[in-house]
């Protein structure tokens, strides 16, 4: 996906989708929800095997989606159009990859050393017989050892040239006329690209911790009735429309709950049981033991739809259990463990028949079934031991379930008020600090390691 032309080689992210069985030719929009979740593949890809080229990738597309979807106020904008007027006529009809395209001629003009535009040429298949009338969808068509060879370079050498001609020519395509940006912010998107940024924060840069911040206060204080537990869909322009869908809370309670284990900002598990329980109350159907996409008294349709399946976005069921399976352990009531459980059994025989169809909802039954990885972190949550961030982010561990908790007495008793809580939930109860220091608890299933202070020994325990 990073090699072709799904990938904006210039400017970072990706396209919406490949028109072409060699992914040579997308359909040139940009989606808000494709640069949340795909990065996320990266950034475990990164962890599992070690490729930089991962994490670029990943950092590269964060850089998009601030620099051209990021409202001033934090919130994520959804979509930019696949058209715009070609770059030789502004003020002519919009065409499709405009914005995008590459002429051997308009290479040249854009970058100023001859070697470097040569080069950019023959890395990206730049050659006059493009797609586009000539012009070339970028995409990787040698290996740099090739392109080395050919100009009697080191590969070293070509990898410089390639970042000269790609800064260049992005400032040049920047003169270019633009396609135009849909402005909505909606809240599920923006969960999944939080969702993101919080684990990028986990795994790359903790600078990403506060963008998503930025982005969830945003959601926050314009879509959501803290009165009346209730989400709104959209905002734009100061207008507020629509009642949120199942997928509105869960993707933003996720979201919610991934930046608490980025940051321990309890305030952020808060909000993420404020949107589980309106998941509950306005999705949840007892009688026929699954979750609606709509809400309860919202449109009236001849049947409430469930978004069973995974489409171009998560299905929103299956985000919805892990969510609830998650929060269960951060409670006393058992009611977020119980509605996930009855979700699951329901629709079990689905599962098990399709489950590459229902992906989300596999991985929620997994879960389920495996249970999560429970890592209790105790100690000064701001200033956590760099051998747990160091571990944390190279480590790749699948369900893993972060649980910050303060050592300060005091402190960890302000975190159970602000989170309505008379006693500490099963994840923190009898996991305190030993002997003072920093300590990890890695537990599953009821059964737990031994206090350990080195994170990767307490991940030993609980990979083995």
């Amino acid at each position: 996906m990073a090699d072709r032309g799904l990938y904006d080689h210039v400017g970072g992210g990706f396209h919406r989708y490949a028109t072409d069985p060699q992914w040579a030719v997308p359909h040139f929009e940009k989606m808000l929800y494709d640069n949340a979740e795909i990065p996320r593949a990266f950034l475990a890809g990164y962890q599992a095997i070690g490729s930089e080229r991962y994490a670029s990738v990943v950092r590269e597309t964060f850089a998009f989606v601030q620099r051209e979807l990021q409202h001033p106020d934090g919130g994520f904008f959804s979509t930019l159009d696949a058209v715009s007027a070609p770059p030789e006529d502004p003020d002519g009809d919009t065409e499709e990859g405009a914005f995008y395209v590459w002429t051997p001629e308009q290479a040249h003009a854009a970058i100023d050393d001859e070697t470097a535009a040569d080069v950019f040429c023959a890395y990206y298949g730049v050659d006059g017989r493009g797609q586009f009338d000539g012009a070339r969808v970028l995409a990787v068509r040698k290996p740099v050892g090739a392109v080395a060879e050919e100009f009697d370079l080191t590969e070293d050498e070509v990898l410089s040239h390639l970042q000269t001609a790609l800064n260049q020519a992005f400032d040049a395509r920047e003169s270019r006329p633009r396609p135009a940006r849909d402005e909505k912010v909606l809240a599920g998107w923006n969960g999944l690209m939080i969702s993101a940024l919080a684990e990028g924060a986990i795994v790359l840069d903790d600078a990403y911790a506060d963008v998503a911040a930025d982005a969830l206060s945003f959601v926050r204080d314009h879509l959501w009735d803290a009165d009346e537990s209730r989400l709104r869909r959209r905002y734009k322009d100061g207008d507020v429309a629509i009642d949120g869908y199942l997928e509105d809370y869960a993707f933003l309670g996720r979201g919610a709950l991934n930046l608490f284990e980025a940051t321990g900002d309890v305030e952020h598990l808060a909000f993420a049981r404020d949107l589980a329980t309106a998941i509950c109350e306005a999705f949840w159907d007892a009688d026929a033991e699954t979750l609606y996409f709509t809400p309860t008294g919202g449109e009236s349709l001849v049947a409430r739809p469930q978004e069973l399946t995974d489409q171009s976005t998560p299905s929103s069921t299956g985000v919805a259990v892990e969510l609830l399976l998650a929060l269960s352990h951060f409670g006393a009531e058992d009611r977020f463990e119980s509605v996930a459980e009855a979700v699951v059994r329901t629709h079990a025989d689905r599962v098990s028949s399709n489950p590459l169809q229902h992906a989300s909802l596999t991985l929620a039954t997994d879960t389920y079934q495996q249970g999560a990885l429970e890592l209790t972190l105790v100690g000064d949550v701001e200033a956590p031991p760099a051998e747990w961030e160091r571990t944390l982010a190279q480590r790749y561990v699948p369900r893993r379930l972060l649980a910050w908790r303060p050592a300060d007495g005091a402190d960890f008793e302000d975190w159970l008020e602000s989170l309505g809580l008379e006693d500490a939930p099963p994840i923190w109860a009898g996991r305190g600090p030993v002997d003072g220091e920093p300590t990890v608890y890695a537990c599953r299933n009821f059964a737990c390691s031994p206090p350990q202070h080195d994170l990767t020994a307490a991940l030993e325990w609980g990979q083995n």
